[in-house]
């Protein structure tokens, strides 16, 4: 599982919510 929409600081934070953005 790997965020590449948002920074992975934020994704770290709140990857479950930056995933669904990315989606």
């Amino acid at each position: 599982m790997q965020c590449k929409c948002y920074r992975q600081k934020l994704c770290k934070l709140l990857w479950i919510r930056a995933s669904a953005i990315c989606l």
